[in-house]
């Protein structure tokens, strides 16, 4: 555990790390809710395919963030190796720098991936109960609007505490993006 410590203060990739977490975990937080509200207001009324849309589209976003962060962040690791070893003069391959640079490239390929689904599966926990008979499609679209709002607020929440500025008023500024995604899929999703 102290080797991943140290390839974390020898990368500094901690910042970058929080950075995706709080990104992708409102992109797939924002992106969910919009597959529950769309689902909600076409008139969707089994929850197996609002899970089923929900858990592809989490999917999605998993593979597509792994993927991108794996080859942006493995060229940008390259790219100051490199610089690195021209300025030192030597080879860092093998090297303590070398090995914090590729647990960096697995860590945000691994947290780009994780938080969208997460935040996903989350969201659509409720749904989930729906297909089971727990709750009704209403009450799961209930309680996928409650628990999504309890996510967006939580990221914002944490993104303040992180920053040392109001957590509150962060969290509130997240779950705007919430409210504002409600309202055009509501004027989208409503007759003319």
């Amino acid at each position: 555990m102290s080797r991943f410590r140290d390839y974390i203060r020898i990368s500094k990739v901690g910042g970058l790390a929080r950075r995706y977490f709080i990104m992708n975990g409102f992109d797939g937080a924002l992106t969910t809710l919009g597959v529950v509200l769309g689902s909600w207001f076409g008139g969707v009324q089994d929850p197996r395919v609002v899970f089923g849309l929900g858990l592809s589209t989490g999917i999605a976003m998993a593979v597509s963030g792994a993927w991108g962060a794996m080859i942006s962040e493995r060229a940008e690791r390259l790219k100051s190796k490199k610089d690195l070893e021209k300025a030192l003069f030597t080879k860092l391959d093998g090297s303590v720098i070398d090995k914090a640079s590729n647990f960096a490239i697995i860590l945000v390929s691994l947290i780009d991936a994780i938080s969208p689904l997460a935040f996903s599966l989350a969201i659509l926990a409720p749904y989930a109960l729906s297909g089971m008979g727990t709750l009704s499609i209403s009450e799961a679209f209930q309680a996928s609007m409650v628990v999504g709002g309890i996510c967006l607020f939580g990221l914002g929440f944490f993104l303040g505490r992180t920053s040392k500025e109001n957590p509150i008023l962060h969290g509130l500024l997240m779950l705007l993006a919430g409210v504002l995604l409600s309202l055009i899929i509501l004027l989208i999703g409503s007759p003319v």
